[in-house]
């Protein structure tokens, strides 16, 4: 009997001492975790700031590459090469929104002068809608972005010329916590 009791109580015993320790864990497991670092205040603003500069980079990234992405005229389907560019970046920006509930992602739609200022908010909106149905399509929550028209009000070139038309045809992104 002595020694059926005993071997039961090795896997208990085994066990206990596994929960011992993890009280004392517990106490300072809260702190990481909030701030994803190892020490709990001089991290907690640390990864915040990396993680602000690392969504900057990424967002740039993406508009810079969308800038060559540009939408036809009178037109607010994506081209081959606004897809290429969303979908690049769509993972880091998939990945920090998982971590961080309060990050949300503004698409600005924009359009060149020509049209009323009616039409060409219209149009903007249209195309930063396409952008953000996009993104819900690569797995980002659809919930978390909002669209923006500009229409013709935020041009990135002001010459008459079919070239800085084309220019300011297009969309950005944006982000902000709330």
């Amino acid at each position: 009997m002595l020694t059926a009791a005993c071997s039961r109580k090795t896997p208990v015993a085994q066990s206990a001492p596994a929960p011992a320790p993890a009280p004392s864990q517990t106490a300072s497991a809260p702190a990481p975790s909030r701030s994803t670092g190892n020490s709990s205040t001089a991290s907690n603003t640390t990864p915040s700031r990396a993680t602000d500069d690392q969504l900057r980079s990424a967002i740039k990234e993406m508009n810079k590459a969308l800038e060559g992405a540009y939408f036809d005229f009178d037109k607010y389907s994506l081209r081959p090469e606004a897809m290429t560019a969303l979908t690049n970046g769509a993972n880091f920006l998939k990945g920090a929104m998982q971590e961080d509930s309060s990050l949300r992602l503004t698409v600005e739609g924009h359009a060149d002068e020509r049209g009323s200022s009616e039409y060409n908010l219209a149009l903007g909106d249209r195309r930063a809608q396409q952008v953000k149905e996009f993104l819900a399509t690569l797995g980002i929550p659809g919930d978390r972005l909002q669209t923006v028209s500009q229409g013709e009000e935020r041009p990135v070139c002001t010459e008459a010329s079919e070239g800085c038309w084309q220019k300011n045809r297009r969309a950005n992104l944006d982000y902000k916590r709330n």
